[in-house]
């Protein structure tokens, strides 16, 4: 029997699940029966059932130019982190927040820029 590879075991673990991107947010859709939080401790959705992630907004000009690139690579970076569906919208959002940002060129995000720009709308978390 083959071993299974981490990748096969992300697949198996989000493939009934869907993220819509828009510049609204992120809506994430799972189908019944599939767990939202995390593997261990969640329980099933009963239903279909889709949450909208809010944007997060950029101040100034902006050029949204690989935005949605940008957001997916955010989700699945989170998602491989062992974030949650919801959290890696987040995480997406936050990172193309930063990336229209950055005018005239391919953006990118760096992981201080991803925690400095959360920080600024957790106001909370600023300790941790």
């Amino acid at each position: 029997m083959a071993k299974r590879t981490r990748f096969a075991e992300y697949k198996d673990r989000y493939a009934n699940f869907r993220f819509e991107l828009s510049e609204d947010g992120v809506l994430v859709c799972a189908a019944a029966g599939v767990p939202w939080g995390r593997i261990a401790e969640a329980s099933p959705a009963p239903r279909n059932t889709c949450i909208h992630v809010a944007g997060v907004a950029a101040s100034g000009p902006i050029d949204p130019v690989g935005a949605g690139d940008s957001a997916c690579a955010g989700i699945v970076s989170a998602l491989c982190a062992g974030a949650t569906p919801a959290e890696a919208a987040l995480v997406g959002n936050l990172v193309a927040s930063i990336t229209i940002q950055q005018l005239g060129t391919t953006g990118a995000a760096a992981p201080s820029e991803v925690l400095a720009r959360y920080r600024e709308l957790t106001p909370s978390s600023n300790g941790q």
